[in-house]
């Protein structure tokens, strides 16, 4: 893939993370402005070796907690490997109240990479999420096919449980192992109910609940 086609492909993906950014209730703290071309973020960002990790970071926050978006250089083989972990973890640690970090990435993780991953998110302290860009190529949670997802508050999920008589009855969610696009878009947390609110072609709303797991 050529580098034009690299740098398109990484500013979709940026613009559907400002949304999904959004989405999740955060505010863009820096850059607070995107770049409107693909050409534009290549300007800003080209050095000798292409795109770098300092120059690709969206920055967000949502009360006292921040967030970081990390782009994986696509033009060096765009894969993600130890090295990049360990960088990160650098970055968290000089931001205060930074502990969730989304990593962006071309083509792959290697296994070490992936294992300091999982050992940093079992441990609690840092939470780092891995989106490839493809999906991120447009907004899944904008496709007219998929119905609207809404995380439940603890009242109304209550309401819902009493109605019902138990959350056994509902259909799961699987968001632990990521096979759902929209709850990995959304980030939902296990053990809480999802409303979604899918639309007929009659005007009627059919409304149905999901459990995380």
């Amino acid at each position: 893939m050529d580098t034009a086609s690299l740098y398109t492909r990484v500013w979709r993906a940026r613009g559907t993370v400002y949304e999904m950014l959004a989405d999740r209730g955060y505010t863009v703290t820096a850059p607070t402005v995107g770049y409107k071309t693909p050409e534009a973020l290549y300007d800003a960002t080209k050095d000798d070796v292409g795109i770098t990790l300092k120059d690709i970071r969206v920055y967000a926050s949502k009360q006292a907690a921040s967030i970081v978006v990390v782009f994986c250089n696509p033009i060096n083989g765009g894969k993600v490997g130890v090295e990049v972990v360990r960088g990160i973890a650098d970055i968290v640690a000089s931001h205060e109240h930074l502990s969730r970090v989304i990593l962006i990435y071309e083509k792959s993780i290697t296994p070490f990479a992936a294992n300091q991953i999982r050992i940093h998110n079992d441990a609690g302290a840092l939470q780092i999420e891995t989106f490839n860009t493809s999906p991120l190529q447009f907004n899944v949670s904008r496709h007219m096919l998929v119905p609207q997802h809404n995380l439940l508050s603890a009242t109304d999920t209550e309401k819902v449980v009493a109605e019902y008589g138990s959350t056994a009855l509902f259909p799961v969610l699987n968001v632990t192992g990521a096979t759902d696009a929209v709850a990995k878009y959304y980030n939902f947390p296990v053990g809480r109910l999802i409303r979604i609110d899918r639309p007929s072609p009659t005007g009627v709303t059919a409304v149905s609940y999901r459990l995380t797991v």
